[in-house]
Order: structure tokens, then C-alpha cells, then sequence
């Protein structure tokens, strides 16, 4: 890509200049210190985690369980889950249904989904004056 470049003081500049060798370097050193601990997503903000395993900040882990424990094998035709979660879901309980899946989805399924997930707020704010509970 390098060899595309037709200007010649730039070609002097990149490859035979210290600071484009310095930077490229300091990017390495960054990435190589950063990415093995999960500093890497933290400096960006990036709300995921490195490693292997199921981190139960972002997946339901504990609710599935809950279910699997107690046998509550009748958990609906198509139970409504969040986008992220439906790999997880069906990796629990396979052969069942569920609402999305983050891994293969319509454009159709995905409107009606961010429609209905729009209105959570309101549905947890009328459980809450009714004295409801709403697993999910």
C-alpha cells in the first residue's frame, strides 16, 4: 500500500524519518500492554470484556440457571429476551423459541423488537404501581 504513494518527500518521510518509526512503535507498545487485561475496552469505553467465559454483567446467566434448577420447562412459545442475549438463550435451551437472536435477524424482527423495547420503560414503571413482576 506504501508503494501507492506518489509524492516523494512523503515516501522520504515515512520511511526513512524517525517519527513515523517512533509512533508506529508507541501503537504497538499501547496495544501489546492494553489488549491482554481488558485495559484496552476500558480506555475506549467499550462495554465488553476480554477473555473466555460467560461474563454475567452482559448475559443473564444467573436467571438461566434459576430456570434450569427449578425445572420450568414451559417458558412460553417465544419468550421476549434482549437482542444480546439470544445466542445465549438458545444455547441453553436448545429446540426452544425465542424473540431475536443477535446472530441472524430480519430487518422486520429487529423494528418490532426496538419498537417493544422502547416501551420497557413504561411497562416496568405500570409493574411497579400494579405490584407486578416481569422476569426476563
Amino acid at each position: 500500500m506504501l508503494t501507492l504513494i506518489k509524492n516523494d518527500n512523503l515516501k522520504s518521510f515515512l520511511f526513512k524519518s524517525f517519527l513515523p518509526k517512533v509512533l508506529v512503535s508507541a501503537c504497538c507498545i499501547f496495544l501489546i500492554i492494553n489488549i491482554p487485561d481488558n485495559k484496552l475496552y476500558t480506555f475506549f469505553k467499550y462495554p465488553r470484556v476480554y477473555g473466555s467465559g460467560i461474563e454475567t454483567k452482559f448475559f443473564p446467566a444467573q436467571m438461566f440457571d434459576f430456570i434450569k434448577k427449578n425445572d420450568i420447562s414451559n417458558i412460553g412459545d417465544k419468550p421476549f429476551n434482549t437482542y444480546e442475549c439470544g445466542g445465549f438463550f438458545t444455547w441453553n435451551f436448545p429446540g426452544k423459541l425465542n424473540f431475536i437472536d443477535s446472530r441472524a435477524v430480519n430487518e422486520n424482527i429487529l423494528n418490532e423488537y426496538n419498537t417493544l423495547y422502547s416501551k420497557l420503560p413504561v411497562m416496568i414503571r405500570r409493574l411497579k404501581i400494579t405490584d407486578s413482576i416481569m422476569l426476563f
